[in-house]
């Protein structure tokens, strides 16, 4: 599996705060909480 930058953004702010919300991450990334979400689930994989 191949990352994108938003997902090594995504990883970079969890690792400043892992328990941040979806919904804040998204606000940050502009993206909605459920793509985060999805993306943090294709990481995880």
């Amino acid at each position: 599996m191949k990352l994108d930058n938003i997902d090594f953004q995504i990883l970079q702010l969890l690792t400043h705060n892992a328990r941040i919300q979806w919904k804040d991450l998204g606000e940050l990334i502009h993206m909605s909480g459920q793509a985060i979400g999805n993306r943090i689930k294709k990481i995880r994989r």
